[in-house]
């Protein structure tokens, strides 16, 4: 539920659209971090490209696991198991992310980044 400052009144918001808040607020705001960063210091490379695609596509997947239903035990499974591999994913591509950080084009060049 989003509350405003000050108000007890629930905001007006559809529940997928609070799903895809929660998601970018909390479960991928470092992911985009670290690939802001890598625009900022201008490491944004091929396979940053391509990496940062694929969570851009991660944040919706996520979103639809958190809105998935959980009304029986298959569902409940299959969520959490959709949930697990999301957030593997967003692990992984966050390594990957902070690692071109430092790497451009397959090998280390910090001094001439």
């Amino acid at each position: 539920m989003a509350l405003s400052d000050g108000e007890s009144k629930v905001a007006n918001i559809h529940s997928v659209f609070l799903c895809f808040m929660r998601v970018v607020e909390i479960e991928m705001s470092f992911s985009f971090l670290i690939y802001f960063i890598q625009v900022e210091m201008t490491s944004y490379h091929e396979f940053s490209f391509i990496f940062s695609c694929v969570l851009v596509g991660l944040t919706f997947v996520f979103t639809f696991a958190h809105s998935l239903p959980e009304k029986t035990d298959a569902q409940k499974n299959r969520k959490l198991f959709l949930k697990l591999v999301c957030k593997i994913t967003n692990v992984a591509l966050t390594v990957l992310g902070f690692f071109q950080i430092f790497i451009s084009d397959l090998y280390f060049d910090i001094g001439e980044d």
